[in-house]
């Protein structure tokens, strides 16, 4: 849905003294939700790609200063199948489907990527509050990943 209210959400959040506004996306985790009725996922993986680029597009109209943050993992133990959602289920696998498509289009785009899938490491089950959210020390974990990445800019 950012697609469609990436513009009002600019517009609005873009101080008009800053030159250079800074763009940071964090999303795709909800699109990588697989349907087991269905089998597929929430959102196609090509159109996944296609949504990415046209958002780096019209974000461009605003800035060059654009950064997406990796998807974290999952605990497929908890969330495969999801228990608020029966139907849908969360993977690692398909996670890192769509983690992957995000960093592709970044590089290919000219954009920062920040990688959380890995800085998590195999600390998922501790840093997930639901086996897809992360808690505190989740968000410590995405936080120190980002301050990393903008100190090495």
């Amino acid at each position: 849905d950012l697609l469609e209210r990436f513009e009002t959400e600019a517009i609005s959040r873009i101080d008009e003294e800053d030159d250079t506004p800074l763009f940071v996306f964090a999303i795709g985790i909800n699109d990588s939700q697989f349907h087991n009725t269905t089998g597929a996922f929430a959102t196609p993986l090509d159109t996944f790609r296609e949504n990415l680029e046209r958002l780096i597009s019209a974000a461009r109209r605003y800035s060059s200063a654009i950064i997406f943050l990796g998807l974290t993992p999952v605990d497929d133990t908890k969330v495969d199948p999801i228990p608020w959602i029966p139907e849908v289920s969360y993977k690692n696998e398909y996670v890192q489907q769509f983690d992957a498509v995000i960093q592709e289009v970044a590089e290919v785009q000219g954009v920062g990527f920040i990688d959380i899938f890995n800085a998590f490491g195999d600390n998922a089950s501790v840093l997930l509050m639901d086996g897809v959210h992360p808690n505190s020390e989740g968000h410590e974990v995405i936080l120190e990943a980002v301050k990393g990445y903008l100190e090495d800019l």
